[in-house]
């Protein structure tokens, strides 16, 4: 859904207190809608979770992401510099065979060996990665806010304004004399 559509529905939630499947025309509590959005949702969590799953053991994984996965699972960082230095061994006698077989072949009698420049990024590249990785890592965590809410409000029938209230009433925030 488009972020102004998700804007829209929040305010007219909060405007008249109409939860958002309601406002789309489909009655809530609906035991129904909630397996279907329970599925959907669990297994498109359940496949990416194989993907990266396959794509550590296999070795496709980036180091990069093999970091994020490390600091977000909390594994030490002399691991995770283990873990890389393992993947640039290997890196650099893949490139270091494929070098001399392309030097054997070479018919040049000049013996110099070939190095791989090592390329700087700049300040705007590292900081547009950085803004992109917190509007990815914002943006999934939106996703998932608001698959959750979805899915609550089709078990329960209460949208973001009924969801809010119960919550308050559960932690104490409001009590019998609050008027909710």
């Amino acid at each position: 859904m488009h972020s102004l559509t998700l804007l829209s529905a929040r305010s007219n939630e909060l405007l008249t207190g109409v939860p958002t499947l309601e406002q789309i025309g489909i009655m809530t509590p609906n035991s129904d809608l909630f397996a279907v959005l329970s599925v959907a949702i669990g297994g498109a969590t359940l496949a990416a979770t194989a993907r990266t799953l396959v794509s550590l053991q296999s070795g496709d994984m980036s180091v990069r992401d093999f970091r994020r996965y490390a600091q977000f699972f909390g594994l030490d960082a002399e691991r995770i510099a283990e873990a890389e230095a393992r993947k640039r061994t290997l890196a650099d006698s893949v490139f270091a065979a494929s070098a001399a077989d392309a030097t054997s072949s070479m018919e040049s009698a000049s013996s110099a060996a070939t190095e791989v420049p090592y390329v700087r990024k700049s300040a705007e590249q590292l900081e547009l990665e950085y803004a992109k990785d917190v509007e990815m890592r914002n943006g999934r965590w939106a996703m998932l806010g608001f698959a959750s809410l979805i899915l609550i409000e089709a078990a329960t029938g209460n949208g973001l304004v009924g969801q809010l209230e119960t919550y308050a009433k559960f932690v104490g925030l409001l009590g019998a004399n609050s008027g909710f």
